[in-house]
């Protein structure tokens, strides 16, 4: 339900197989057009049919993006619902949107929305709280509003099927209004840092370091959101963590090298992430030993003014300026020997890097002067 609105199951990467009804396409929290489903609270719906995945028989988890509009109207609707298993039914009741928490008929919990904005709610079930009940815990923008054990006796999906809209399947109008996106269901319960995370700007995909001749180079890839800058932080203890470099953002894919290099044995590495609102999020923790030196990449004369000669790399490849903000300046192919016109380059420190046909990396620094 996300980006194109369409409904995907994440493990397979193939359609969940559900029909949309009277759903048009919204602008998201970030205000990226036709990215968010909108629903008029008469005759939009989703019915997933039945699924036996969603239907809770261990630990579960469900996230969403909701901003309720409200119709001026009491009425009830839901956002996720399987026959009187689980329930997450939307409520107008006079001018306070609101979650009711429901497992087999009986309501465990009541959390309060606003109405005209996006919030991020996230429901997590965790069995075994005892022998015969499980917890339910809910979340609103990450943190924590209610807490419940409910039977898991409950559970009922005879006959039922799974929907997003309506308050039952019996009743397919007059239903939940406003704006939904991406809309997860986990097969398992979310940790309160996991659900944090899924309410802050950026999603990880990657972060990775290594040492490439004296200097760590780092790469990050994430589905960006909201995101004005990264903080670089480093660490020699893996505890007690510095910014060492500020990176704006703008892109999907970073490289930024550290030029202190390692002076121990190891060092660690982080990013936080800071949205346009003051938001802060942090990667995971990543750890660079000093015992994986490459080749070594010379660059004569050093500093250079005018031109400057490469040598070491062993065949063809690709050899790279970059700034210290990570940016590409200039690429040129390298053969065995090679001079590089660096004159229109401003004063300062830049990175040669070299790129063999084996995708093989040394970095060397370089002043221009």
């Amino acid at each position: 339900m996300d980006g194109n609105c369409e409904l995907t199951d994440e493990i397979t990467q193939s359609p969940a197989g559900g029909v949309l009804v009277d759903i048009s396409a919204t602008s998201d929290r970030d205000n990226t057009a036709n990215a968010a489903l909108a629903f008029n609270a008469n005759t939009s719906y989703i019915t997933l049919g039945v699924v036996e995945k969603l239907k809770q028989l261990s630990d579960q988890s469900i996230s969403f993006w909701v901003k309720p509009v409200l119709s001026g109207t009491n009425r009830t609707g839901s956002i996720f619902s399987y026959g009187t298993g689980i329930v997450i039914q939307y409520q107008e009741q006079g001018s306070a949107p609101r979650l009711n928490i429901i497992f087999g008929g009986t309501t465990y919990m009541q959390v309060n929305l606003q109405q005209n904005t996006w919030q991020q709610v996230a429901v997590t079930f965790q069995k075994n709280f005892s022998s015969t009940k499980s917890k339910a815990i809910t979340y609103v923008n990450g943190v924590q509003v209610g807490e419940a054990e409910r039977n898991k006796s409950d559970l009922n999906f005879d006959n039922a099927i799974a929907l997003i809209g309506p308050a039952d399947q019996n009743t397919l109008t007059n239903g939940f209004r406003g704006s939904l996106d991406d809309l997860r269901i986990f097969n398992r319960a979310l940790t309160s840092a996991e659900v944090s995370n899924l309410a802050l700007p950026v999603e990880w995909l990657s972060f990775n370091g290594r040492l490439v001749n004296k200097f760590v180079e780092l790469t990050w890839k994430i589905l960006e959101e909201n995101v004005a800058y990264f903080n670089l932080q480093k660490s020699t203890d893996g505890v007690n963590f510095k910014n060492i470099n500020k990176i704006e953002a703008g892109k999907n894919n970073y490289l930024i090298y550290d030029l202190t290099g390692i002076v121990s044995r190891f060092a660690w590495y982080r990013l936080q992430a800071v949205d346009n609102d003051g938001k802060t999020e942090f990667s995971e923790i990543i750890k660079v030993s000093a015992g994986a030196n490459g080749s070594v990449l010379e660059i004569f004369p050093n500093p250079g003014s005018k031109y400057i000669n490469i040598a070491g790399p062993q065949g063809n490849g690709t050899l790279f300026i970059i700034n210290t903000a990570g940016m590409i300046i200039k690429k040129k192919l390298f053969s065995a020997a090679n001079t590089v016109d660096v004159s229109g380059l401003p004063k300062g420190m830049y990175y040669i890097m070299f790129i063999d046909a084996n995708n093989q990396k040394m970095v060397s620094k370089f002043i221009k002067k």
